[in-house]
Formats: C-alpha cells, structure tokens, sequence
C-alpha cells in the first residue's frame, strides 16, 4: 500500500483487526495548509483562495467524521445502535456534527467555539458557494459606447465572492479553517487524554 493510512485494533495486548483506508483528511490538510501559504506569499491570486476553503474544508469535514465515529465507537456500547447511529450522523450538516463534538468539550473549550462559529460557518457557506456557483450578475452601468464600456471594466472593482477569495479575507478565512482544525484537535485530545495516538485513530486503535 502506497498511499493510505493502516489500522491496527487491540485487546490485552493482542491484535485483533487489521483495517485499511483511503486516509485523504491528511492529504487534505497537507493542500489546505500549502494553499494557505501560497495565499499567504501570493494574496492577489485567487486560485490559492479557493484551494484554501475547497480544501479546507475537506479536511475540516473529515476529521469531523473521524472523531465523531471514534466518539460512537468508545462510548455506545451497543453495535447495532451505534452502526444506525452513524448512519445518521454522518448525513448530518457540517456545523451540527461540530455542535454535537462540543459536547465533548470543557468551559474553557466551548467558550472558544463560540468565538469560532461565526468564521466557520463563513468558511463553509463560501465552498458552498462555490460548489454550487450561481453567482448573479451585478450592473455597473446603463448603455454606454465600446470604448466607455472598456474603461469600465479596466477600472470595475473584482466581483464579491472573488474578493473573498483574495488578500486580508482569505487570510482570514484560512485562519478560522486552522483554529477549528485546532479545536477539533484539542476537544479530542482531551477526550481520550493520549498524545501518542494518531489524532483519526481511538485509543484502541494504532
């Protein structure tokens, strides 16, 4: 296997499973971090901009999956519940399966979530946006010559979603995907109180 990350499982010592999987949320925080610096090094180019949500998101979305399903597994004792309930869940929006994480959380790491939400969910309805790009024209001016016409597009401000995409609100942007990662992280790390275990893996799991 090239590509891809491994599971081993555990008990008293022994392995009991071997699994495999397609491990893409690391391979989607490896481009949302490099577009990050792209964007960073290179703000007026929108390409990195929109690497920096699409992938960002990803990743964010993800992890999500990862923790909740590692959350199910360790604390729903019965299978077929627990099996039904991840059906559920993971259909479930982005932002109610970080509702349902915080739960999780302590004080001090709620309260930082309530700092994130707005940025998050800016972040997300931008890829949303841009998944399902529909955006609208915008006049800029009534009947006017070829020449008129010219001028007023060499000097037209870029469209909204494209300033999103670009300069200080894509630093932004970028910034409210990595605290979140961050937080996820955290609220995770606290759960199973083991910095030694891959942050997609369970306690049981290496």
């Amino acid at each position: 296997m090239k590509d891809g990350s491994a599971i081993l499982k555990f008990k008293e010592g022994q392995i009991t499973s071997v699994f495999i999987n397609a491990g893409l949320d690391s391979i989607y925080e490896r481009i949302f971090r490099n577009a990050q610096r792209n964007a960073h090094r290179n703000p007026a180019k929108v390409v990195y901009g929109i690497k920096v949500l699409i992938f960002g998101c990803f990743w964010l979305e993800s992890c999500c999956n990862n923790y909740l399903k590692c959350f199910l597994d360790n604390w729903v004792i019965q299978k077929n519940f627990r099996e039904c309930l991840w059906e559920t869940l993971k259909r479930a929006n982005i932002l109610n399966k970080f509702e349902i994480i915080s739960a999780f959380a302590n004080k001090s790491q709620l309260q930082k979530y309530e700092v994130l939400l707005p940025g998050l969910k800016r972040a997300f309805d931008l890829r949303n946006r841009m998944a399902h790009f529909k955006d609208k024209d915008f006049q800029i001016a009534d009947s006017v010559d070829i020449n008129k016409a010219m001028t007023l597009l060499s000097s037209a401000p870029d469209p909204e979603l494209i300033q999103e995409l670009k300069g200080s609100k894509i630093k932004k942007h970028a910034e409210a995907v990595a605290k979140s990662g961050s937080w996820l992280n955290v609220v995770y790390r606290r759960h199973f109180k083991d910095k030694s275990y891959p942050l997609d893996k369970s306690p049981n799991t290496l």
